[in-house]
C-alpha cells in the first residue's frame, strides 16, 4: 500500500506519491548546494567560505541520502585514495613536511568533494545538474541571451522533421556555442 498526500501547491485534490515528496531537510540541502556553488565564485583568500560549505556538503549529502554511489564512482574514489596514500608515504622524503601534508590534505579534500558532487549528480542527473548550473551562472533572467538559449535548447528533447521541410540555418554574425553532448 502506497502512502499519499495532498499536493498543497496545486490547491486541488491531486495526490502525490510518498516518494515524490521533498522534506524540509531535502530542500534545505538543495539550497545549501546552490549557495555553495554560488559562493565558489567569491574566493578572496584561502581557506574560503566555500570550503567550509563544501565540507558540510561532504558530510550531509550522504547522510540524508542525496548521493548515489555506483561502482564506477567507488573505483574513482579508490584510485584517488591510493594516490593520496602514496603521497603521504612520499611526504616522508620531503624537506618541508608541513607544506607537503597540507597539499596532500587539500588533494584528499578535493577528492572527497568530487566524489560527493558526482554522487549528488548521479542521484538525479537532470535536476541536480540544472541546480548546479543555475547556481553557477545565476538565474535565467541575468544570463546573456545567447547563453540562455543554449541552456534552454539543451534541455529540450530533439524534434524530428522531414528533410524536405528543414531549411539550412541562416549564417550568424554572432559567435555561438553549443552544449556538450555527453
Amino acid at each position: 500500500m502506497r502512502a499519499a498526500t495532498f499536493d498543497i501547491a496545486d490547491h486541488g485534490m491531486a495526490v502525490a506519491p510518498a516518494h515524490q515528496r521533498k522534506s524540509v531537510v531535502h530542500r534545505l540541502l538543495l539550497a545549501l548546494v546552490a549557495v555553495t556553488i554560488l559562493s565558489s565564485g567569491f574566493v578572496f583568500s584561502e581557506p574560503a567560505p566555500v570550503d567550509a560549505l563544501t565540507i558540510g556538503l561532504i558530510v550531509l549529502l550522504p547522510v540524508v541520502g542525496l548521493v548515489a554511489f555506483n561502482r564506477t564512482l567507488i573505483a574513482y574514489f579508490s584510485l584517488w585514495t591510493v594516490a593520496g596514500a602514496c603521497a603521504v608515504l612520499a611526504a616522508a622524503l620531503s624537506l618541508d613536511l608541513g607544506i607537503t601534508l597540507t597539499h596532500v590534505g587539500v588533494t584528499l579534500y578535493l577528492t572527497l568533494a568530487s566524489v560527493v558532487f558526482a554522487g549528488f549528480i548521479a542521484k538525479f542527473p537532470t535536476a541536480h545538474t540544472r541546480l548546479i548550473l543555475n547556481a553557477w551562472s545565476g538565474p535565467p533572467s541575468s544570463r546573456p541571451a545567447a547563453a540562455s538559449s543554449v541552456i534552454s535548447a539543451s534541455s529540450r528533447a530533439p524534434t524530428t522533421s522531414s528533410p524536405s521541410s528543414a531549411a539550412p540555418p541562416a549564417p550568424s554574425r554572432t559567435p555561438t556555442c553549443s552544449a556538450p553532448s555527453w
